[in-house]
Parts: C-alpha cells; structure tokens; sequence
C-alpha cells in the first residue's frame, strides 16, 4: 500500500511537472485530490505526508507544509523526474526503505491520529558574507565587534523557527522526554501540560520555548532518523548569514538598514508574549526568504561564546561554558534585535523568550 501510495504521488507530480514545467510546484490541496485523498480528512492527509516525507528523504521530492498539512506546496526534483520516466526503476525502488545514516537508528513514524509535522528548509548559497559590526557602530556591543568576512558552504536551515507544534510531533514519538516546563515563576504560563504534554491553548504556531540547548539538539537528532539527512542546530555564523544576507549587504535588520515599527515582535509591540511565526511573515524576511529571524524568541545555535577574530574585547566569559543565541526576543528592544546582536546562555536554561531552528548541510 505504502508503495502504490508513493507511485501515486510521484505519478501526480511528474504530470504537473511536464504540463508545467515553469512553474513545477502544486499545491498540497490539489495533490491531495490527484492521488484521490480527501483534503479535509486529517488521517488521509496525514498517510500523503508521510509518504511524501519518505519521498523527500530519497530525493525525489522538494515541499513545505503550513497548518498541519492543509496548506503548502510539493515538487518533483530533477532525479525524481528520471525515477519517474523509468516504471521499473521506481516500483523496484519504492519497496525499499531509506537508509538511515549509518550513525542514526532508524525510528517507527507511525503515530495514530498525529500526522509528521517537520521545519521546512531554504537552502542558503555558498560564499561570503559580512559577520557582526563595525568599530565604529554606536549601537553595537563590544562582543559583535570587528565586522569580518566569513565564507561558507551551501546548507539549508529552517524558514520558521521550531513551533510548539512541530515539538509536539517530536514529544509524541519520544514518550520518555520531558516536555518544556520553566523553574521561573513568571515563564509558568509557557509550561506544557507535564501529563497529556500539551502546549498552552492558542499557541500551535508560536515557536517553541522553554526548551534547553540539549532539548533542542535531542530534537535535531529525532528529525535526522526521520528524515535520514544529518539536522542539527545552525552555527552562529549560518545564522547570521541567513538573516544577513550574501555580500555586499550589512543590513542591521533582515528588512534592511532602517528600524520599523510593526515588523517584528519586540519590546516596542506591547504583546508581551510570543506571537505566531507566520505573523509577520511578509516584513520579517530576509533576503533568502528565511522568516521571523529577529525578535519573537532568542534562537540557540551550536556555537559556543567566543569573542571574533582580532577583537578587542577581553572578558572571562568567552570559552566553552556558555551557547551563543541570536535574534532578540519580545523581551527585547530594538537595540537587542539586530542582526549583529550576540546573546549567550547556559546549555541547560529554559526560558519563555528562548527557542531554536533547525540547520543541515546542503545536498
């Protein structure tokens, strides 16, 4: 059956492909139709996911979900056009499961009622950018300080960060991790039912917080047997790139040089909480089209604090104790949410305006 499924799907997106082939993407609504699955059904929506998740991680397919799998687009990619033309190649194929990688074990996809619910990736070009800020900048803290270039390999991170959820997927195939919870008082109102492990009402599409760094590791770990590919954190100098943007831009904001009030969940806004990463989607973007880089929640990378090359600035807290986090918070002020902006934290902090997004190295 999981066969017939796959062929189905790839049947239907190798058909819009040839009748389209400038504009290859179809939307999940109408491949839900072609393959004869009934979009308003969460089970059947549920088993065309799933497939096309095993799709993708054989390199066939290229798509993004939104809204639990009732918006989005899917595309077959170039080997999947080829895989496509051949019928004996795919039905020979399509019997065998993916390998994970050789490091990883593989893990059981299947449960009842709660379709994968996984980050959709941009890929980010290889070469050059500008990292952090100038001597000069009056705005800028002495730990962003001297502005540098940095070149980097091509990788794919995240559009959104992580939502509560995307976690909820990863909480239900991992029955024996904790869910978030805080030792603060005044961050109680983001803890998770510790029972049912249920996120606060309202909040599906907030992006997960009161998540430690070896939270948000444990759960790059899960995406990478799910999907096969090697999912970790960012490290501070991917993340900035993604917001930044490729040589020649310095923007201070991923809008560009100039503050704008409305753009981003900040201090400034007055919410006082986080907000949904689709929010302000269409004006907290940056060049490649990565969204809700800048405030919201403050993002852990891989990345341990230490200061930049031939920086001036000395302090005992640089070293392997503390994980750099970027992008501000709703807690924070304009200032804070700049680009450049490098905020630290112990491994094992859970906070209400901390979260993560998800990286992998390009294909």
């Amino acid at each position: 059956m999981e066969a017939i499924r796959q062929n189905a799907i790839l049947d239907a997106l190798y058909e819009h492909f040839r009748l389209h082939p400038g504009d290859p993407k179809i939307t999940l609504g109408e491949l839900y139709k072609a393959v004869g699955a009934v979009p308003s059904t969460r089970e059947q929506i549920g088993e065309v996911l799933c497939q096309l998740w095993l799709l993708q991680g054989k390199g066939w397919v290229e798509f993004q979900s939104l809204q639990d799998g009732f918006g989005g687009t899917a595309e077959i990619t170039a080997e999947g056009v080829e895989v496509a033309r051949d019928r004996r190649q795919l039905i020979d194929n399509l019997c065998e499961p993916i390998p994970p990688p050789s490091h990883l074990e593989p893990t059981d996809m299947s449960v009842p009622g709660l379709p994968l619910n996984l980050p959709d990736t941009i890929r980010i070009s290889a070469g050059p950018f500008w990292m952090g800020s100038s001597l000069h900048d009056p705005d800028a803290h002495d730990n962003e300080k001297p502005r540098h270039q940095v070149d980097l390999p091509a990788y794919k991170i995240s559009r959104y960060p992580v939502t509560n959820a995307q976690y909820a997927c990863f909480l239900a195939h991992n029955p024996d991790h904790q869910a978030p919870h805080s030792e603060e008082e005044r961050d109680h109102l983001y803890d998770w039912d510790p029972q049912a492990r249920i996120h606060p009402e309202g909040k599906a599409d907030h992006p997960v917080v009161l998540v430690s760094w070896e939270d948000a590791r444990a759960y790059c770990d899960w995406l990478s047997q799910i999907t096969g590919k090697h999912c970790r954190l960012p490290t501070e100098e991917e993340w900035e790139k993604a917001a930044r943007g490729s040589l020649p831009e310095t923007h201070l904001y991923p809008w560009g040089n100039d503050w704008e009030s409305g753009f981003c969940n900040t201090e400034e806004l007055g919410e006082n909480s986080t907000t949904s990463v689709h929010k302000f989607e269409s004006k907290n973007k940056s060049l490649f089209g990565i969204i809700d880089m800048v405030g919201n929640v403050w993002e852990w990378t891989a990345s341990w604090y230490e200061p930049y090359p031939d920086s001036p600035h000395k302090t005992e807290k640089y070293g392997q104790i503390c994980r750099i986090a970027r992008g501000g918070s709703w807690r924070n002020s304009r200032r804070g949410v700049r680009i450049s902006c490098r905020g630290r934290c112990k491994p094992d902090v859970r906070r209400a305006d901390l979260g993560f997004r998800t990286a992998s190295d390009a294909e």
